[in-house]
């Protein structure tokens, strides 16, 4: 296969959306947000998180996200990946998308955490880890129990997926 064969067979390949999540962790806490007025999941407990996007590596995502949402600086050496996670992301509308979860430990950072983005967050908290809230979303309740037993890899949401349906001739 040439070069060029091979450059137009891969941009027709499937592509997965990656996403960030910082997980701070001190003294038996984790720092939550609660999701609000995004139109998913809103009311929701999550990690602060977001997308990696098109020119940048996923820690450089999470630098990001960590300064955007809770107002931290992050540097790249001082991060560990703690989890990946293989999801099924289901939105409310019924559409669904597959999509790899990295989830990133720092071992320190500076700055003082505050909500940066209240149009789509109402709360910035830590919570004990073995009492999460009742809200918190599914698959970072287990992200981060597999993160306290040190498993580094899960799957969660494939079986939501809606199977096909066979036909009848």
């Amino acid at each position: 296969m040439t070069a060029t064969k091979f450059a137009q067979s891969e941009k027709q390949r499937f592509k997965m959306k990656e996403g960030v999540f910082l997980v701070l962790i001190s003294e038996g806490r984790v720092l939550l947000i609660r999701r609000y007025n995004t139109g998913i999941a809103d009311g929701c407990h999550v990690l602060p998180m977001g997308g990696v996007d098109k020119n940048e590596t996923a820690i450089e995502a999470l630098i990001r996200e960590a300064k955007e949402e809770v107002n931290i600086t992050v540097q790249s050496h001082s991060v560990d990946l703690v989890h990946t996670l293989h999801r099924m992301h289901h939105l409310p509308h019924g559409d669904s998308f597959k999509q790899i979860d990295l989830f990133f430990r720092p071992k320190h950072f500076s700055g003082k955490i505050i909500n940066m983005e209240p149009h789509k967050c109402d709360e910035v908290a830590f919570y004990p880890l073995n009492a999460l809230p009742e809200t918190t979303e599914t698959f970072i309740s287990q992200a981060l129990n597999n993160i306290q037993l040190g498993i580094p890899y899960s799957e969660f949401g494939f079986e939501m997926a809606p199977k096909k349906q066979p036909t009848i001739n």
